[in-house]
Parts: C-alpha cells; sequence; structure tokens
C-alpha cells in the first residue's frame, strides 16, 4: 500500500510540474486557461492545483500516461473533453415535468 501512495504522490508532482512549466497551461481546460490568463502567480498555482485536485485517480493515471508516453493508445485522445450535451430524452423529460 506504500509503493501505491508514493506512486500517487509521485504522479500527481509530475503533472503540476508539467501544467506548471512552459507552455504547461495549453494542457489546461479553456475554462481554466481563461483564470490562468493575466492572473497573478499565486492564481495561477491555485487554479492548477484545484485543477489536479478535481481530476480522479483514473483520470491522472491516463493524463500522466499521455504525457509521457507509458500508453501509445492515448496519444491522440484529448488531455480534456467537453461535457457531452444533455440527451434529447432527458431534456423532453425535463420540461413535460415543468409543464404538469
Amino acid at each position: 500500500m506504500q509503493v501505491v501512495e508514493y506512486r500517487g504522490k509521485d504522479i500527481v508532482k509530475e503533472i503540476f510540474e508539467a501544467v506548471t512549466g512552459k507552455d504547461g497551461l495549453r494542457l489546461l481546460p479553456e475554462d481554466f486557461r481563461a483564470v490562468c490568463k493575466g492572473a497573478p502567480e499565486m492564481l495561477k498555482m491555485r487554479t492548477i492545483s484545484d485543477f489536479i485536485a478535481g481530476m480522479t485517480d483514473r483520470y491522472a493515471f491516463e493524463f500522466y500516461g499521455r504525457l509521457h508516453g507509458t500508453n501509445h493508445l492515448t496519444v491522440h485522445k484529448p488531455l480534456w473533453r467537453p461535457p457531452r450535451p444533455l440527451q434529447r430524452s432527458v431534456a423532453v423529460r425535463s420540461s413535460r415535468l415543468a409543464t404538469t
């Protein structure tokens, strides 16, 4: 268990270093980049920390793998994907509930 915890800390540290490094902000989703643009250094670091803190374990491993090429299948997968649009059936049900 100690090895897993150590490795997790190492992965988080390397992601942080990659994102705070030269041109690293382009690895962030658009909304996080917008907060960082022109912001004081402390706000940038906080925003990057919030981005990493919001990662699931699986996403952090995948993000790390794409950065360091540990899995060639994820190289072309975007580092961030916008949320999927609301499905029509859910939207229709919601509008029906609102009218009744």
